[in-house]
Protein backbone atom coordinates (compact mmCIF):
# COMPACT_ATOMS: atom_id res chain seq x y z
CA UNK A 1 0.00 0.00 0.00
CA UNK A 2 1.34 3.43 -0.91
CA UNK A 3 2.26 5.75 1.93
CA UNK A 4 0.77 9.22 1.87
CA UNK A 5 3.60 11.70 2.35
CA UNK A 6 2.45 15.32 2.53
CA UNK A 7 4.77 17.83 0.87
CA UNK A 8 5.12 21.46 1.89
CA UNK A 9 7.30 23.99 0.04
CA UNK A 10 8.36 27.62 0.45
CA UNK A 11 9.56 29.81 3.28
CA UNK A 12 9.46 28.36 6.78
CA UNK A 13 6.34 30.43 7.50
CA UNK A 14 4.69 29.19 4.30
CA UNK A 15 5.57 25.56 5.06
CA UNK A 16 4.03 25.93 8.49
CA UNK A 17 0.90 27.58 7.13
CA UNK A 18 0.43 24.79 4.56
CA UNK A 19 0.91 22.21 7.31
CA UNK A 20 -1.61 23.86 9.61
CA UNK A 21 -4.22 24.18 6.88
CA UNK A 22 -3.80 20.58 5.69
CA UNK A 23 -3.87 19.04 9.18
CA UNK A 24 -6.07 21.47 11.08
CA UNK A 25 -8.46 18.90 12.56
CA UNK A 26 -5.68 16.62 13.77
CA UNK A 27 -3.67 19.52 15.14
CA UNK A 28 -6.65 20.73 17.15
CA UNK A 29 -7.24 17.24 18.54
CA UNK A 30 -3.57 16.80 19.47
CA UNK A 31 -3.48 20.13 21.30
CA UNK A 32 -6.70 19.54 23.22
CA UNK A 33 -5.62 16.05 24.30
CA UNK A 34 -2.20 17.22 25.43
CA UNK A 35 -3.58 20.23 27.28
CA UNK A 36 -5.91 17.91 29.20
CA UNK A 37 -3.05 15.48 29.91
CA UNK A 38 -0.87 18.34 31.17
CA UNK A 39 -3.63 19.56 33.47
CA UNK A 40 -4.35 16.11 34.89
CA UNK A 41 -0.66 15.37 35.50
CA UNK A 42 0.00 18.79 37.05
CA UNK A 43 -2.99 18.44 39.39
CA UNK A 44 -1.47 15.30 40.95
CA UNK A 45 0.91 17.55 42.85
CA UNK A 46 -0.91 20.91 42.60
CA UNK A 47 -4.71 20.43 42.68
CA UNK A 48 -5.31 24.17 42.20
CA UNK A 49 -3.69 24.32 38.73
CA UNK A 50 -6.11 25.60 36.09
CA UNK A 51 -6.07 26.17 32.34
CA UNK A 52 -5.00 29.81 32.63
CA UNK A 53 -1.92 28.76 34.60
CA UNK A 54 -1.01 26.07 32.06
CA UNK A 55 -1.33 28.47 29.14
CA UNK A 56 0.69 31.16 30.94
CA UNK A 57 3.54 28.70 31.48
CA UNK A 58 3.36 27.71 27.80
CA UNK A 59 3.54 31.35 26.73
CA UNK A 60 6.81 31.75 28.65
CA UNK A 61 8.46 29.22 26.30
CA UNK A 62 7.78 31.17 23.11
CA UNK A 63 10.45 33.87 23.40
CA UNK A 64 13.20 31.24 23.66
CA UNK A 65 12.22 29.87 20.26
CA UNK A 66 12.08 33.28 18.65
CA UNK A 67 15.62 34.03 19.85
CA UNK A 68 17.34 30.66 19.38
CA UNK A 69 15.74 29.06 16.31
CA UNK A 70 13.87 31.83 14.46
CA UNK A 71 13.33 29.78 11.29
CA UNK A 72 11.69 26.94 13.22
CA UNK A 73 9.70 29.52 15.18
CA UNK A 74 8.48 30.99 11.89
CA UNK A 75 7.34 27.52 10.85
CA UNK A 76 5.64 27.05 14.21
CA UNK A 77 3.80 30.38 13.80
CA UNK A 78 2.77 29.34 10.31
CA UNK A 79 1.22 26.15 11.72
CA UNK A 80 -0.55 28.29 14.33
CA UNK A 81 -1.97 30.55 11.62
CA UNK A 82 -2.91 27.76 9.23
CA UNK A 83 -4.63 25.65 11.89
CA UNK A 84 -6.16 28.62 13.76
CA UNK A 85 -4.60 27.52 17.06
CA UNK A 86 -3.15 30.05 19.52
CA UNK A 87 0.64 29.71 19.85
CA UNK A 88 0.60 28.84 23.55
CA UNK A 89 -1.88 26.01 22.92
CA UNK A 90 0.17 24.79 19.97
CA UNK A 91 3.28 24.87 22.14
CA UNK A 92 1.73 22.28 24.45
CA UNK A 93 0.63 20.18 21.48
CA UNK A 94 4.16 20.21 20.09
CA UNK A 95 6.23 19.99 23.24
CA UNK A 96 4.09 17.89 25.55
CA UNK A 97 6.84 15.63 26.91
CA UNK A 98 9.00 18.65 27.74
CA UNK A 99 6.12 20.81 28.89
CA UNK A 100 4.70 18.22 31.27
CA UNK A 101 8.13 18.00 32.96
CA UNK A 102 7.94 21.75 33.59
CA UNK A 103 4.43 21.76 35.07
CA UNK A 104 4.70 18.53 37.09
CA UNK A 105 8.08 19.27 38.71
CA UNK A 106 9.56 15.86 37.96
CA UNK A 107 6.43 13.71 38.24
CA UNK A 108 5.61 13.15 34.57
CA UNK A 109 5.27 9.70 33.04
CA UNK A 110 7.99 8.51 30.67
CA UNK A 111 7.12 7.77 27.05
CA UNK A 112 8.73 4.50 26.12
CA UNK A 113 10.72 4.87 22.88
CA UNK A 114 13.75 2.70 22.10
CA UNK A 115 16.74 3.80 20.00
CA UNK A 116 19.27 1.59 18.16
CA UNK A 117 22.46 2.37 16.23
CA UNK A 118 24.62 0.05 14.14
CA UNK A 119 27.75 1.43 12.47
CA UNK A 120 31.00 0.32 10.84
CA UNK A 121 31.88 -3.27 11.80
CA UNK A 122 28.34 -3.99 13.03
CA UNK A 123 26.71 -3.62 9.63
CA UNK A 124 26.74 -5.74 6.51
CA UNK A 125 27.88 -2.88 4.26
CA UNK A 126 29.74 -0.60 6.73
CA UNK A 127 26.99 2.05 6.49
CA UNK A 128 25.64 3.75 9.61
CA UNK A 129 22.07 2.85 10.60
CA UNK A 130 20.16 4.82 13.24
CA UNK A 131 16.57 4.31 14.25
CA UNK A 132 13.91 3.96 16.89
CA UNK A 133 10.39 3.11 17.88
CA UNK A 134 8.20 6.09 18.68
CA UNK A 135 5.90 5.32 21.60
CA UNK A 136 3.19 7.69 22.79
CA UNK A 137 -0.36 7.70 24.13
CA UNK A 138 -2.50 5.70 21.72
CA UNK A 139 -4.82 8.70 21.34
CA UNK A 140 -2.17 10.15 18.98
CA UNK A 141 -2.10 7.10 16.68
CA UNK A 142 -4.47 8.47 14.05
CA UNK A 143 -2.51 11.73 13.84
CA UNK A 144 0.92 10.30 12.89
CA UNK A 145 1.97 11.64 9.47
CA UNK A 146 4.84 11.52 7.01
CA UNK A 147 5.93 14.94 5.81
CA UNK A 148 8.42 16.08 3.17
CA UNK A 149 9.55 19.67 3.69
CA UNK A 150 11.31 21.81 1.08
CA UNK A 151 12.19 25.08 2.82
CA UNK A 152 13.66 27.95 0.84
CA UNK A 153 17.37 28.30 1.61
CA UNK A 154 17.64 25.16 3.77
CA UNK A 155 17.93 21.41 3.12
CA UNK A 156 14.84 19.45 2.17
CA UNK A 157 13.74 16.89 4.79
CA UNK A 158 11.51 13.86 5.07
CA UNK A 159 10.29 12.11 8.19
CA UNK A 160 7.63 11.40 10.75
CA UNK A 161 5.72 13.72 13.05
CA UNK A 162 2.16 14.26 14.25
CA UNK A 163 -0.46 16.69 13.00
CA UNK A 164 0.39 20.28 13.86
CA UNK A 165 3.88 19.43 15.08
CA UNK A 166 7.41 20.27 13.99
CA UNK A 167 9.87 17.52 13.00
CA UNK A 168 10.07 14.43 15.22
CA UNK A 169 12.28 11.94 13.31
CA UNK A 170 13.84 12.75 9.97
CA UNK A 171 16.71 12.97 7.51
CA UNK A 172 17.70 15.88 5.29
CA UNK A 173 19.25 16.05 1.85
CA UNK A 174 22.64 16.95 3.36
CA UNK A 175 22.73 13.59 5.15
CA UNK A 176 21.76 14.75 8.64
CA UNK A 177 19.55 12.21 10.43
CA UNK A 178 18.06 12.88 13.86
CA UNK A 179 15.55 11.43 16.29
CA UNK A 180 15.04 11.14 20.03
CA UNK A 181 13.85 9.23 23.05
CA UNK A 182 12.33 10.95 26.05
CA UNK A 183 14.17 11.54 29.31
CA UNK A 184 12.65 13.08 32.41
CA UNK A 185 15.01 15.62 33.93
CA UNK A 186 14.80 17.38 37.27
CA UNK A 187 15.89 20.77 35.90
CA UNK A 188 13.00 21.37 33.50
CA UNK A 189 12.23 25.05 32.88
CA UNK A 190 10.62 27.20 30.16
CA UNK A 191 12.82 26.94 27.09
CA UNK A 192 13.03 25.42 23.61
CA UNK A 193 10.94 22.28 23.15
CA UNK A 194 12.54 19.18 21.70
CA UNK A 195 10.70 19.25 18.35
CA UNK A 196 11.99 22.76 17.67
CA UNK A 197 15.51 21.60 18.56
CA UNK A 198 15.17 18.71 16.09
CA UNK A 199 13.68 20.97 13.43
CA UNK A 200 16.60 23.37 13.91
CA UNK A 201 19.16 20.56 13.62
CA UNK A 202 17.54 19.36 10.40
CA UNK A 203 18.35 22.74 8.84
CA UNK A 204 22.09 22.04 9.32
CA UNK A 205 24.31 20.98 6.43
CA UNK A 206 27.14 19.42 8.47
CA UNK A 207 27.24 16.83 11.23
CA UNK A 208 29.17 19.19 13.49
CA UNK A 209 26.64 22.00 13.07
CA UNK A 210 23.72 19.66 13.74
CA UNK A 211 25.33 18.55 17.02
CA UNK A 212 26.02 22.14 18.03
CA UNK A 213 22.41 23.09 17.43
CA UNK A 214 21.28 20.43 19.91
CA UNK A 215 24.03 21.11 22.45
CA UNK A 216 23.49 24.87 22.57
CA UNK A 217 19.70 24.85 22.52
CA UNK A 218 18.28 26.46 25.69
CA UNK A 219 16.28 23.28 26.17
CA UNK A 220 13.09 23.05 28.23
CA UNK A 221 13.80 19.54 29.54
CA UNK A 222 15.68 16.32 28.87
CA UNK A 223 15.83 14.07 25.83
CA UNK A 224 18.27 11.65 24.28
CA UNK A 225 19.01 12.86 20.75
CA UNK A 226 20.84 10.72 18.22
CA UNK A 227 22.45 12.39 15.23
CA UNK A 228 23.92 10.74 12.13
CA UNK A 229 26.01 12.49 9.50
CA UNK A 230 26.72 12.11 5.77
CA UNK A 231 30.14 10.50 6.33
CA UNK A 232 28.74 7.89 8.72
CA UNK A 233 29.51 9.85 11.90
CA UNK A 234 27.11 9.23 14.77
CA UNK A 235 26.68 10.67 18.25
CA UNK A 236 24.10 10.31 20.97
CA UNK A 237 23.41 13.28 23.24
CA UNK A 238 21.93 12.72 26.67
CA UNK A 239 20.51 16.09 27.66
CA UNK A 240 18.72 17.72 30.53
CA UNK A 241 17.55 21.32 30.35
CA UNK A 242 20.96 22.60 31.42
CA UNK A 243 23.51 19.82 30.85
CA UNK A 244 24.52 17.22 28.28
CA UNK A 245 26.83 14.27 27.72
CA UNK A 246 27.89 12.62 24.47
CA UNK A 247 27.58 8.88 23.86
CA UNK A 248 29.14 7.02 20.93
CA UNK A 249 28.85 3.51 19.47
CA UNK A 250 31.32 1.15 21.14
CA UNK A 251 34.17 -0.69 19.40
CA UNK A 252 31.69 -3.13 17.88
CA UNK A 253 29.75 -0.23 16.33
CA UNK A 254 26.65 -0.60 18.50
CA UNK A 255 24.56 1.64 20.75
CA UNK A 256 21.11 1.27 22.27
CA UNK A 257 19.23 3.76 24.41
CA UNK A 258 15.80 3.96 26.00
CA UNK A 259 14.48 6.40 28.60
CA UNK A 260 17.02 6.69 31.38
CA UNK A 261 20.38 8.42 31.76
CA UNK A 262 23.46 6.27 31.19
CA UNK A 263 26.29 8.79 31.59
CA UNK A 264 27.46 8.95 35.22
CA UNK A 265 27.37 12.77 35.25
CA UNK A 266 23.82 12.90 33.91
CA UNK A 267 22.32 10.44 36.42
CA UNK A 268 21.95 13.28 38.91
CA UNK A 269 19.23 14.71 36.62
CA UNK A 270 17.14 11.50 36.55
CA UNK A 271 13.49 12.28 37.29
CA UNK A 272 12.23 9.87 39.91
CA UNK A 273 15.77 9.29 41.13
CA UNK A 274 16.42 5.91 39.50
CA UNK A 275 16.05 4.31 36.05
CA UNK A 276 12.73 2.58 35.45
CA UNK A 277 12.73 -1.20 34.98
CA UNK A 278 10.79 -0.85 31.73
CA UNK A 279 13.49 1.36 30.21
CA UNK A 280 16.36 -0.80 31.49
CA UNK A 281 14.72 -3.94 30.09
CA UNK A 282 14.10 -2.48 26.62
CA UNK A 283 17.56 -0.98 26.34
CA UNK A 284 19.17 -4.24 27.40
CA UNK A 285 17.03 -6.33 25.06
CA UNK A 286 17.81 -4.03 22.13
CA UNK A 287 21.51 -4.38 22.81
CA UNK A 288 21.20 -8.17 23.10
CA UNK A 289 19.54 -8.35 19.68
CA UNK A 290 22.10 -6.01 18.11
CA UNK A 291 24.96 -8.07 19.53
CA UNK A 292 23.44 -11.29 18.18
CA UNK A 293 23.35 -9.88 14.64
CA UNK A 294 26.58 -7.86 14.82
CA UNK A 295 28.48 -7.77 11.56
CA UNK A 296 25.39 -8.59 9.49
CA UNK A 297 23.00 -5.80 10.43
CA UNK A 298 21.11 -4.10 7.62
CA UNK A 299 17.89 -2.09 7.46
CA UNK A 300 15.68 -5.19 7.59
CA UNK A 301 17.59 -6.58 10.58
CA UNK A 302 17.10 -3.25 12.35
CA UNK A 303 13.37 -3.48 11.60
CA UNK A 304 13.39 -6.87 13.33
CA UNK A 305 14.95 -5.40 16.47
CA UNK A 306 12.26 -2.71 16.58
CA UNK A 307 9.60 -5.44 16.18
CA UNK A 308 10.67 -7.49 19.20
CA UNK A 309 8.08 -8.63 21.76
CA UNK A 310 10.32 -10.45 24.24
CA UNK A 311 9.59 -10.22 27.94
CA UNK A 312 7.27 -8.16 30.09
CA UNK A 313 8.58 -4.87 28.69
CA UNK A 314 8.80 -5.34 24.92
CA UNK A 315 10.38 -2.95 22.44
CA UNK A 316 7.30 -3.10 20.18
CA UNK A 317 4.30 -2.24 22.33
CA UNK A 318 0.63 -2.82 21.46
CA UNK A 319 -2.45 -1.16 22.90
CA UNK A 320 -5.89 0.00 21.82
CA UNK A 321 -6.45 1.98 25.02
CA UNK A 322 -6.52 5.72 24.16
CA UNK A 323 -4.91 6.47 27.53
CA UNK A 324 -2.30 3.73 27.18
CA UNK A 325 1.14 3.99 25.58
CA UNK A 326 1.97 2.03 22.47
CA UNK A 327 4.37 2.02 19.53
CA UNK A 328 2.87 4.40 16.99
CA UNK A 329 5.72 4.49 14.45
CA UNK A 330 9.21 3.16 13.76
CA UNK A 331 12.06 4.33 11.57
CA UNK A 332 15.56 3.36 10.47
CA UNK A 333 17.69 5.98 8.73
CA UNK A 334 20.83 5.61 6.61
CA UNK A 335 22.36 9.10 6.61
CA UNK A 336 25.06 8.29 4.01
CA UNK A 337 22.28 7.39 1.56
CA UNK A 338 19.93 10.19 2.72
CA UNK A 339 17.24 7.56 3.32
CA UNK A 340 14.60 6.83 5.91
CA UNK A 341 12.73 3.54 6.13
CA UNK A 342 9.60 4.31 8.10
CA UNK A 343 6.49 2.60 9.31
CA UNK A 344 3.39 4.21 10.75
CA UNK A 345 2.06 1.81 13.37
CA UNK A 346 3.78 -1.15 15.01
CA UNK A 347 7.00 -2.27 13.36
CA UNK A 348 5.96 -5.93 13.61
CA UNK A 349 2.79 -5.51 11.51
CA UNK A 350 3.21 -2.26 9.59
CA UNK A 351 4.67 -1.80 6.13
CA UNK A 352 8.01 -0.01 5.90
CA UNK A 353 8.53 2.54 3.13
CA UNK A 354 11.90 3.90 2.01
CA UNK A 355 11.95 7.62 1.23
CA UNK A 356 14.51 10.32 0.46
CA UNK A 357 14.15 14.09 0.86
Amino acid sequence: MALECLEFTGSFREIGRQHGEALREGAEAMCETRIELSLSRARKTRPDVDLDHILAVAARHLAFHERYCPDSYEEFLGISEGAGIAPERLLIGNGYTDFVDVVTIGNADICECTHITAAGPATADALTLVGQTWDMSFSAARHVVCIRRKPTGAPATVGITTAGCLSLIGVNEAGIAIGNTNLQSTDARPGVIYLATINHALAATTFEDALERVIHSPRASGHFYYVGGPDGSMAGLETSATAHATLSPDASGLLSHANHYVDSRMRAYEGGGAPGVNSVDRQGRARQLLDAAGGTLDVCAMHAVLSDHHGANPICRHTQDPAGAGTLAAAVMTPQKREISLCIGNACTGEFHTLTP
